[in-house]
């Protein structure tokens, strides 16, 4: 995390993203971004500000990157966020090599 750009930068991309709520619920979702540590996603129900949840995110690459997160915004009209953390330091160095390249490819 040396290179400061990578550590804010969110990605705009649209990927299959699965959500497990504390209750249970399996939900279908797609990401609108996505970063190191938190994505933004459209959903197809209003989730609970503070919600633990178990994220799954496929990349383009073929990766699964899956975490723990907890809701920290919903606009009760189909997006929330979700700050989370991978369950391992594989998938962070895979998530953050993929953020890489696209950071550097957009030339932000």
């Amino acid at each position: 995390m040396n290179n400061p750009r990578r550590r804010y930068f969110r990605c705009p991309v649209t990927l299959a993203v699965s959500l497990r709520t504390a209750s249970g619920d399996h939900l279908k979702c797609t990401s609108i971004n996505l970063s190191s540590n938190g994505l933004a996603l459209n959903t197809p129900a209003p989730q609970e500000l503070g919600a633990e949840v178990n994220v799954v995110v496929e990349l383009p690459t073929g990766d699964t990157i899956a975490g723990n997160g907890v809701v920290i915004w919903d606009d009760k009209h189909g997006k929330a966020g979700i700050h989370f953390h991978c369950h391992s330091p594989e998938m962070q160095s895979k998530l953050d090599s993929w953020l890489e390249d696209r950071s550097a490819n957009s030339g932000i």
